[in-house]
């Protein structure tokens, strides 16, 4: 559930553009990662791991700019249908494959289906990306990018920093995309909407 409220505006905060589902496709992911070069932002994929095993390369891509790499779980699977030790293999087999991609040990995970972890097993869950030392994240505001058409929902975001400022979430907005051919033919607009909002880019940690 995105995180909404109505408290106006407050230009210190930091947001962090965020990309699902990655590394596949590399196409659309090599785009995404020349708009961030160009407009000087880092962001934050979760990646998964099998799409690291098969494109090792466009994993090290993002690493090699400097960009965060967290954990998506292996294949997309809806976490509250696997046992404890499937959530387990899911988050640890995606570990090993970034690490071994790129020599990066991921420090978050976002659950595949976002909020639908939040039920009766969220305690597995949470169990599991301990183990790991893995701190779970959500976001503020989900861009609808993966609807059919695919696109960033431009006027969904500008709704989002016009009347509904998330004063519920921390001191930074997650914007969740996913790697798509859409979401890189959108980004810069995108980034200049933010930016015209007199908000910053920033990351988890800072």
């Amino acid at each position: 559930k995105d995180c909404l409220s109505m408290p106006a505006p407050s230009t210190d905060r930091s947001v962090i553009l965020t990309f699902d589902d990655g590394p596949e496709h590399v196409d659309a992911l090599e785009s995404i990662v020349d708009t961030l070069d160009r407009e000087r932002v880092s962001a934050c994929f979760f990646l998964l791991g099998q799409g690291v095993d098969r494109h090792p390369d466009a994993a090290r891509l993002l690493a090699d700019h400097g960009h965060e790499l967290a954990n998506h779980g292996w294949s997309h699977a809806r976490m509250p249908t696997l046992s404890e030790p499937e959530m387990f293999d899911e988050l640890c087999r995606t570990q090993e494959a970034i690490h071994r991609a790129t020599g990066v040990t991921p420090r978050r995970f976002r659950p595949p289906y976002g909020a639908g972890w939040i039920n009766e097993k969220c305690p597995e869950l949470i169990r599991s990306a301990a183990r790991l030392d893995l701190r779970m994240a959500a976001w503020a505001l989900d861009t609808y990018d993966w609807r059919d058409p695919n696109g960033i929902r431009l006027d969904r975001v500008t709704a989002f920093f016009q009347g509904s400022q998330p004063s519920a979430c921390d001191d930074h907005l997650d914007l969740l995309m996913h790697v798509l051919h859409g979401t890189a033919r959108d980004l810069s607009q995108l980034v200049a909407l933010v930016r015209s909002r007199g908000f910053r880019f920033g990351g988890y940690d800072g």
